[in-house]
């Protein structure tokens, strides 16, 4: 080491220059998804498919609590979990199940409605059960509404937008009740 300090002390020319070289910088992801390239109709779909995730936990929620009384009920949980996901995911498939279920659920609600008011003298709160059915059914009609016309919405787009839409990270919104 004491022979290297010397040789540069002495002034030899053996210095050592870097010489800066620029290094070509590729692009990671050139279809990156900006506000410019998502129409208001894309937007309305990434609103709407918010609100659906948010029904879909209420009603998963609401199929857990269930399903601890009784095992059957863990089918519902998982119908909920695939309009969760299918809303994630904009997957039109998984929504279908999900608009499969409400549908299902909601006929069942309204035959077993009709089948009691026919047999009243099997409930002492007729006038509970009837104002309680009638909510819940509307309630349901309004759920299966906003799912399905996501669902449609969905069903527009071409595989480019949708995948368009599954990129979006932070888009500002307003939750659509519709």
């Amino acid at each position: 080491m004491s022979t290297t300090n010397n040789n540069l002390n002495q002034g030899d020319d053996n210095v050592v220059r870097a010489v800066p070289v620029s290094i070509p910088i590729q692009a990671t992801n050139v279809n990156v998804v900006t506000t410019e390239t998502i129409s208001n109709k894309m937007r309305e779909c990434y609103a709407i498919s918010k609100t659906v995730s948010c029904l879909a936990i209420i009603d998963g929620i609401i199929s857990f609590i269930y399903a601890l009384y009784n095992f059957w009920y863990f089918i519902p949980l998982l119908c909920s979990y695939s309009g969760y996901y299918g809303a994630k995911k904009f997957n039109y498939k998984l929504t279908l199940i999900y608009v499969f279920y409400l549908l299902f659920n909601t006929i069942s609600r309204m035959i077993l409605f009709i089948y009691i008011c026919f047999n009243q003298s099997e409930i002492s709160n007729f006038g509970y059960f009837v104002f309680i059915s009638f909510v819940s059914i509307v309630v349901e009609l309004w759920i299966l509404k906003v799912v399905y016309h996501f669902y449609k919405m969905m069903k527009e787009f071409s595989l480019i937008d949708i995948q368009r839409l599954k990129e979006i990270k932070h888009l500002e919104y307003r939750v659509i009740y519709y």
